[in-house]
Parts: structure tokens; C-alpha cells; sequence
């Protein structure tokens, strides 16, 4: 599903993609769940970048008809 996809902490993170959860792998196979339940609402087609050592979630798809103009930070 439409999730996005960073690089942070030499690992590959996955954020949101229908849900609120953040999952992490430092190899590409093998996937570690940071949380289910990070502090955004779930959401699909957000944007995901690193700055100031936090992963950042921007915007994406409400599925209440809405797109949101909301910023988060985890963790």
C-alpha cells in the first residue's frame, strides 16, 4: 500500500502505508516493527524524510475524502 520509505540510522524505514505503524530493516529482508501505533492517524501516500535526527511524516491520503497539510515527528 502506499507507504514511504527513508534512510536513517544506516536502516531502511517504512512509515504508514494504510496505518500508523513504523517498521525498520538494516538488510532489505529482514523487518523489525518500531511501533504499531506512532502518533499520526493512518494514512497512505505521505511524504517521509530524515532531519534533525527524527523521521518526519508530511501530509497524505486521511481516507476521509481528505488530504492532509499535518506534520509529525517520530520519535
Amino acid at each position: 500500500m502506499c507507504h514511504s520509505a527513508v534512510v536513517f540510522d544506516d536502516k531502511l524505514w517504512v512509515l504508514g502505508g494504510g496505518a500508523n505503524d513504523v517498521w525498520y530493516s538494516s538488510d532489505g529482508v529482514n523487518w523489525n516493527c518500531a511501533t504499531d501505533s506512532a502518533g499520526w492517524s493512518s494514512r497512505e501516500s505521505q511524504t517521509s524524510v530524515e532531519f534533525d535526527n527524527k523521521l518526519w511524516v508530511l501530509g497524505g491520503y486521511l481516507y476521509d475524502s481528505q488530504y492532509g497539510s499535518d506534520v509529525w515527528y517520530w520519535p
